[in-house]
């Protein structure tokens, strides 16, 4: 018997037991054997529920994968708020956070599978203002509702149209105002960016794509949000943009880019060229400096450090952060 049919059956099981009829937040756990090859993405693309979420840490040793919202966060801020409230150890919130710290699509799923190192749980959440009993029932009905791993379709897809923005004389336009306002010493540094809009002749696959990009871009951070059957947010990203541990900050976006090529000896190559790139280093010092005093905004101890990463071509950038009354 497969791992995902044991542990669900598991759960289940618990469900049966005497569930109080008050609010409040109930976890429950089963253990995940590791013995078969299992693959969270296949299973949460067989399912029809969503939302659906999955992400896999950069060096593989953390996985996990998401299945239902039983509440769901529109910002940081609430869903810190309900993490306080609610005092249950190792109790995570998934899904996007926005630049704009108001804006984000967060979540506490119905189900997760974790997975760390050579260990999986696979979790069951209740939470309810009203009944936990009314909510295990609702709970019990959508462990009836999954179904059993179909593998991930291979991404055949057919370009029938490609557009940009902005397009290349808009780009160029671009250019042209940013080298000019920077020799006017507005600003030292800018990052000019673009939106390309894909046409194919069928529907893309998400969970088919996401999985072709796991498979080619090899140390990264995988993330994938399916929001229904039409519309979902993917990515892999090789670098962290931030990540804050109580006072510390912790960021990767020094990162230059450079091509990178089939060859692994060539691609070495090329990355030991970026890390030595007199011009990429001054663009790097510029980020540092801009982070430096920014940080210093929030107190007048705080400071930074910069440490260069030779195997992954990207600077780290380490910064205290000081509240009012710390």
């Amino acid at each position: 018997m497969h791992s995902i049919t044991t542990a669900l059956e598991n759960l289940t099981r618990q469900l049966s037991q005497e569930i109080p009829a008050t609010p409040g937040l109930c976890v429950f756990d089963a253990p995940f054997p590791l013995n078969d090859a299992f693959d969270a993405l296949s299973w949460l693309a067989s399912q029809s529920s969503f939302p659906q979420f999955y992400w896999q840490q950069r060096n593989g040793d953390e996985e996990a994968a998401v299945l239902g919202a039983i509440t769901v966060f529109s910002s940081l801020d609430l869903a810190q708020r309900f993490l306080r409230q609610h005092a249950q150890p190792d109790l995570r919130i998934w899904g996007l956070n926005a630049f704009e710290p108001k804006e984000g699509y967060l979540l506490l799923p119905r189900l997760e599978w974790r997975r760390s190192g050579g260990t999986a749980t696979l979790r069951l959440h209740l939470h309810s203002d009203v009944s936990l009993r009314d909510d295990a029932r609702q709970a019990k009905a959508f462990l009836a509702s999954l179904v059993g791993i179909k593998p991930v379709p291979a991404l055949r897809l057919s370009l029938t149209s490609e557009q940009h923005w902005p397009d290349k004389d808009g780009w160029v336009k671009l250019i042209q105002q940013a080298t000019h306002t920077i020799a006017q010493e507005a600003f030292d540094k800018v990052v000019l960016a673009r939106a390309t809009d894909l046409q194919f002749s069928r529907p893309v696959n998400a969970a088919a794509m996401m999985a072709s990009s796991r498979r080619l871009n090899l140390n990264c951070y995988h993330f994938f949000m399916a929001f229904s059957a039409d519309t979902a947010f993917l990515g892999s990203s090789p670098e962290r943009l931030w990540r804050r541990r109580e006072t510390a900050l912790r960021t990767e976006a020094l990162a230059g880019t450079v091509a990178n090529h089939p060859d692994n000896h060539k691609a070495w190559q090329l990355g030991e060229w970026l890390m030595k790139d007199d011009k990429n280093q001054r663009e790097n010092m510029l980020v540092v400096e801009d982070i430096c005093q920014a940080t210093a905004k929030l107190h007048p101890l705080a400071g930074c450090a910069a440490a260069a990463g030779a195997q992954t071509a990207q600077g780290t950038a380490f910064a205290p952060l000081y509240l009012d009354g710390a």
